[in-house]
C-alpha cells in the first residue's frame, strides 16, 4: 500500500484513532469528518479509511421481485430505497452503458443491444469504457472487480478485460446458468452442468475471495449476475420452491390504457393459458432470485467477519425492469411505462439512513458520481449527480424534476436474447416525474398519464391537455435529449 512507505498500518491506526486524522498517500495529515460517510468518502487515493463499494446488477430484476429477497428486504430496513429511480433506457446494453459512464444514451452513443447502435463494439468504439467509474477509482488507488455480465455481444474467448479492471470475470451469453466460459483477467475458465457450476454461485465465490484477498485495501466489486433474465433458471436447491405463488396484479393488469398508442392498442390480450404461463414465468424469476438474494446474506456476513461490514456499502439495483401481463402485453420490457423505467435501488453502508425512503427524481446515470465521490474522486464526464449527500439526509432535493428515458426501436433480430417484435415499440423520448408520464413517439403520437390521479397508467389523457402545456412538454423533451454534462442536464431536467 502507498501509506506504508510513510507509515506503518499498526501506526496509522494509532494516529486516527488517537489524533482524529487520516493520513494520505502523501503523507499530509487532514482533519477528519465529524461523520463517517462523509471521512470514508474524503479520504486520499488508496487509503484504507476510504469506503468499499459491493454493487449488484441484477437483470431485468422487477419490484415485485424484492418482497420474495429477505437479504434486500433487510437491506431496506437497514439503509435508503429510492421510490422514483429510473433507468435511462429500459433495455440491458444502453442502461448498463449509462451506469458505467453516467451518461445519457445520446452521449454514450448506445441505443439497442446489437449494431449499428448498440452492443459492446459500439460501446468500445465510442470511447465509453475509457470514462467509466471504474477508471475512475482504479486510477484513485481502489482494487476494482468486475464480475457476471458486461455488454452484450461480449465475448470471453475473444475480448480483452476492459479499462480500469482489477480483476475480470466475465461471461458472454450465460442466460443459461451452466456450460459457460469465463474471461478470468484474460484466461478462458470453463464450466459445465453440474450443480457446484451454477453461475451465480460461481460468482459468489469468486465475489468471497475477492474481498478477503482485499481486507487491507479499499475495493469496489460489481456482480451483475444474468438472472432473472429468461430463460429463468433457478439453482438446483431453489428448483421447487414457490410452486403455489400467485403473481401480484395491479389495476393495469391484462388491460391496455384508454386511447392507447397504436402500437399497444393492435396487441391483443392475454389469453387464459397465456395468463397461466405469465403467472408461471414468475415463479420461475421468483426462484431465480433466490441464489442472488443468498449471496448478498453471504457477504454480509463476509464483511462482518473481516470487521469490514461499516466502512463497505453494498448497492442493489437492476440495469431495467419487466413487464408480465401488465398493459396486456405478455413478456418485455421496451416501453416507457413504469414495469419497465422504475427499477430497485437500495443503498446500506457508513452512516446512511436506517429504514428510509427518498422520493427524489433519480436516475442510472447518477452511480458513476455517486461511486466517485465515495472513493474522493470523480466520474470523467457524467450527467448525472452523485447521490451521496441523499443517503445522510433523504429529504435533501438533488434539483431535479424529471428523469429522461430515451428508447429506439431497433427492430427485430434474432441475435438479440431481448428480441420482440410484438411489444416493442417505436423509437420515442419521455419524461418521468412524480406528477406525470410524458411519451413522444417518433410515430408522432403522444401520451400524457397524470400519476397523481392515475398511478397505474391506464389513462392516456394528452388529448384533454392545453395547448401550451403540450409544447412546454415537446420542448423540455427535446432540450433533455441534446443536454451535455451534468450541469446542462440538470439544467434541461427542471421544470421551470
Amino acid at each position: 500500500m502507498r501509506f506504508q512507505k510513510c507509515l506503518s498500518l499498526k501506526q496509522l491506526w494509532f494516529l486516527i484513532g488517537s489524533l482524529g486524522v487520516v493520513v494520505t498517500a502523501g503523507c499530509q495529515a487532514h482533519a477528519m469528518s465529524s461523520t463517517p460517510a462523509a471521512s470514508l468518502a474524503q479520504s486520499g487515493p488508496g487509503d484504507r479509511n476510504m469506503a468499499n463499494i459491493i454493487y449488484v446488477l441484477t437483470d431485468d430484476l422487477s419490484e415485485n421481485l424484492l418482497p420474495f429477497m429477505p437479504n434486500v428486504v433487510q437491506m431496506q430496513k437497514d439503509g435508503v430505497s429510492f421510490e422514483n429511480n429510473f433507468v435511462t433506457d429500459s433495455l440491458c446494453c444502453p442502461s448498463r452503458s449509462s451506469i458505467l459512464t453516467g451518461k445519457l444514451p445520446h452521449n454514450t452513443g448506445v441505443f439497442t443491444n446489437t449494431k449499428p447502435d448498440g452492443g459492446f463494439h459500439v460501446y468500445k468504439n465510442r470511447g465509453n469504457s475509457k470514462e467509466t467509474f471504474a477508471v475512475a477509482l482504479n486510477e484513485a488507488g481502489v482494487q476494482t472487480a468486475m464480475m457476471g455480465k458486461y455488454m452484450n455481444l461480449y465475448q470471453p474467448k475473444l475480448h480483452d478485460p476492459e479499462p480500469g479492471w482489477s480483476h475480470w470475470v466475465v461471461g458472454g451469453d450465460s442466460y443459461r446458468q451452466y456450460n459457460y466460459g469465463l474471461n478470468v483477467d484474460s484466461k478462458v475458465i470453463g464450466y459445465g452442468s453440474k450443480p457446484k457450476d451454477y453461475l451465480m454461485d460461481v460468482l459468489s465465490d469468486y465475489a468471497d475471495a475477492f474481498i478477503r484477498k482485499n481486507v487491507d485495501r479499499p475495493f469496489l466489486i460489481e456482480i451483475a449476475p444474468f438472472t432473472p433474465h429468461g430463460p429463468y433458471i433457478p439453482a438446483p436447491r431453489h428448483e421447487n420452491l414457490f410452486q403455489s405463488l400467485a403473481m401480484p396484479k395491479n389495476s393495469n393488469y391484462n388491460s391496455h390504457p384508454s386511447d392507447a398508442a397504436s402500437w399497444l392498442a393492435r396487441v391483443p390480450p392475454l389469453s387464459e393459458q397465456e395468463v397461466a404461463d405469465a403467472e408461471e414465468i414468475f415463479r420461475k424469476r421468483v426462484r431465480s432470485v433466490q441464489a442472488i438474494d443468498e449471496m448478498i446474506g453471504r457477504l454480509k456476513n463476509t464483511l462482518r467477519e473481516l470487521k469490514l461490514d461499516r466502512k463497505t456499502y453494498i448497492v442493489f439495483h437492476s440495469d431495467n425492469g419487466f413487464h408480465l401481463g401488465e398493459h396486456g402485453m405478455k413478456v418485455g420490457k421496451q416501453t416507457a411505462f413504469d414495469e419497465d423505467i422504475k427499477v430497485p435501488l437500495v443503498i446500506t453502508g457508513p452512516n446512511v439512513s436506517k429504514g428510509v425512503s427518498s422520493h427524489e427524481i433519480v436516475q442510472n446515470i447518477d452511480l458513476c458520481s455517486t461511486f466517485a465521490e465515495i472513493a474522493g474522486t470523480k466520474c470523467p464526464s457524467p450527467d448525472g449527480v452523485s447521490l451521496l449527500p441523499l443517503l445522510t439526509q433523504a429529504t435533501q432535493s438533488i434539483g431535479r424534476d424529471m428523469a429522461l428515458i430515451e428508447h429506439r426501436n431497433a427492430g427485430y433480430n434474432p441475435n438479440d436474447p431481448d428480441r420482440d417484435s410484438k411489444t416493442n415499440p417505436p423509437s420515442y423520448k419521455a419524461l418521468r416525474s412524480k406528477e406525470f408520464l410524458y411519451v413522444s413517439y417518433a410515430t408522432g403520437e403522444r401520451e400524457y398519464y397524470d400519476m397523481r390521479k392515475d398511478p397505474g397508467q391506464n389513462h392516456n389523457v394528452y388529448k384533454d391537455l392545453a395547448e401550451s402545456l403540450k409544447a412546454k412538454l415537446e420542448q423540455k423533451a427535446l432540450k433533455a435529449e441534446q443536454c451535455v454534462g451534468s450541469e446542462q442536464c440538470q439544467e434541461a431536467l427542471r421544470w421551470e
